[in-house]
Formats: structure tokens, sequence, C-alpha cells
């Protein structure tokens, strides 16, 4: 059984999933304030000064998942993605993705480029318990600065459970849990974006039992108790060794 979800998890994204009319960031909102500083990166060959960054960003980064709304994504730990920067200042020596957390003044280097030939990307893995703004900083050889736009806030929670098969949301949007393997079942319960509940068993047509333990009910707003079936045709995660999952059913 998995357990509780720890009180660092992203209350946030649980709360806007549950109640399936989140409450998010206005992106055309003041930008997030970043520290004219540089942040600290990996060293370069080339030396970068310290400067005041030009007042106009350019272009946006790129976060690949379906887990987002308005600005807003959910990044489950432990995934390793790639941050691309679309439309990016050109002759940069060298660009970064920089996270501002939320409840830190200190920036944070994810990831960096210093060959923009090939378009301008780094790979990220995700901790736990991430919170804060993302956007890109281009670093020249004559000490300019330029930032992308905002690009969004990111969260993350726990990471998976090692060693057993797991099934979580994969979009803003919680699941439904239902009594049978039918749509015609009741939905007795949701799973939240964040939250992973154990696959027991699965069938041919594309539905997986779970221990429901993890998901609220959908009558009382508290844990749901014993197990329901959730289906492949909504958008989900699998984590774990999941092809070891036994079938059930005709």
């Amino acid at each position: 059984m998995v357990g509780p979800r720890s009180a660092g998890l992203f209350v946030a994204v649980g709360i806007l999933a549950a109640c399936a009319r989140p409450e998010v960031r206005d992106t055309q909102a003041p930008e997030v304030a970043i520290p004219s500083q540089p942040p600290t990166a990996a060293a370069s060959d080339t030396p970068l000064s310290t400067v005041e960054p030009l007042s106009s960003p350019q272009g946006f980064v790129l976060i690949p998942t379906g887990v987002g709304d308005a600005g807003n994504f959910f990044i489950y730990a432990g995934s390793i993605i790639t941050l691309t920067w679309e439309s990016p200042p050109s002759g940069a020596a060298r660009y970064d993705f920089v996270l501002a957390p939320f409840e830190s003044s200190e920036t944070v280097v994810l990831g960096s480029d210093l060959d923009a030939s090939d378009g301008v990307s780094a790979e990220w893995q995700v901790p736990e318990d991430v919170g804060g703004s993302l956007r890109g900083a281009a670093h020249f050889p004559d000490g300019r600065l330029i930032y992308s736009h905002w690009s969004g806030d990111v969260y993350s929670g726990e990471e998976p459970p090692e060693g057993v098969c797991t099934l979580a949301s994969g979009t803003i949007g919680a699941l439904d849990v239902f009594a049978e393997p039918s749509m015609e079942s009741e939905a007795f319960a949701y799973l939240v974006p964040g939250n992973y509940a154990d696959v027991l068993a699965r069938t041919v047509d594309g539905w997986y039992w779970i221990d429901a333990s993890t998901a609220t009910d959908t009558t009382t707003g508290k844990a749901a108790t014993g197990w329901g079936w959730v289906a492949a045709e909504y958008s989900i995660e699998l984590f774990g060794p999941c092809g070891e999952v036994p079938l059930t059913g005709p």
C-alpha cells in the first residue's frame, strides 16, 4: 500500500485537481523578479561579467508535460525532462535554465547549453518538492545578460515508490475511480495529480485495478477505502514494473 503523502507535497496541485476548477496564476501578471546578478552555474571558458540585464526578454522555455494548466506545471519527481528555449537570443556564450524558488531568494540553475547550433535545451531530472518560477538566462561574452519571458511555475511532490507498479494522473485533472471496469459503474473516488495508487491487476482492454486508499471519496471528501478501477482511456502515468502486473478478465 502506498503510504500517506507528506506535508511537503504540492498541496496547490492537489486542491486544484480535486476541485476540477484550479485557481491558477495569471500568465499576464508581472514577471517574477529574478536578481540581476547572473546565477551560479557550471564553469565556462568564457568569463562573464555582472551587468544589468537588457529590458526586453526574448522567447519562452517550453516545459514538456501534459500535467499543466494556465502556466502551472506539475512534474512527477524523478522524471527526466528536456527543457527547450524557444526563440532564444542568438550569440550567447552560455544559456542557463533558471528556477526562482518561491521560498528562497536564491536562484537555481537547472541546466545549461554551451552550443546553440542545434537549438537551446538541457535535460533536468526533477527532484522532490520543487516549487518555483522558470525562465532562461543567456550570458554573452561582452557581459550582456538577456532573460526569456516568464515561462511558468513548476511543482513536484514525492517520487513514486520503488519496486511496485503505481498509477497516477497524467493531466492536471483528477482520475475517476470506478467500482467496476465499466464507465456505467459508480465513480466512487478520484485520484489527484501527485498521488500514486498501487496497481493490483489489469485487463486486456485497458482497465487498472488499484488500491483506492490514496484516492479521495467523492461523498465524504476523505480518503477512500477498498479497491477500484481506472480506465487507460484517461491520461495516466505508470511507474515501476507494471509489465509484471497480472492480467484479469476474459
